[in-house]
């Protein structure tokens, strides 16, 4: 009965996590709601898709190489950020970890998602950004524009400064 209990409070808490979680190997053998979630299949549809078809080709072999080298016993837990297939065919950035367990005799793979696409594109953004800034105040001309570091250091130098002031980049 405890034991039972115990299973179904771990069930609840399972099914109810935000991050996917699933059993594979060749197929998903389990999945919860947000693994239906992030890829767009229903939990039976998932158990006849191939685990790696749903990966970017970009990243099938990493992680090919990875789970093999985890089912002889070798290596650690995989955990990295790789893009995910939609049912759609929408690319989603996820943070993928993986490990090998035994399940029914045999060794599957246990893997964590969740979706970092919006956090990505937020990053791409902020570096484009970032980027954008540091070619207009390189390349204003007509005004001094330096910044100094807490130290007093020159850490940001343009052409004006130089213009103005006589000293290049390098020499500053």
């Amino acid at each position: 009965e405890a034991l039972g209990e115990s299973e179904n409070k771990f069930c609840i808490l399972v099914e109810t996590a935000a991050t996917a979680i699933f059993l594979y190997r060749d197929t998903f053998i389990t999945v919860n709601r947000a693994t239906e979630e992030l890829t767009g299949h229903a939990a039976d549809a998932l158990r006849s898709i191939s685990f790696y078809d749903q990966i970017d080709p970009e990243f099938r072999g990493l992680i090919g190489r990875q789970c093999d080298a985890l089912s002889r016993g070798e290596g650690e837990a995989t955990h990295c950020e790789l893009k995910l297939i939609t049912k759609k065919g929408d690319e989603r950035w996820i943070d993928f970890t993986s490990s090998i367990i035994d399940y029914q005799g045999k060794p599957c793979g246990l893997g964590t998602a969740f979706d970092i696409t919006d956090r990505r594109q937020a990053q791409r953004t902020l570096v484009e950004s970032e980027e954008r800034l540091r070619l207009l105040i390189e390349n204003v001309r007509d005004y001094e524009l330096y910044m100094l570091d807490p130290e007093g250091r020159i850490v940001i130098w343009n052409l004006g400064a130089e213009k103005y002031k006589g000293y290049n980049v390098e020499e500053i």
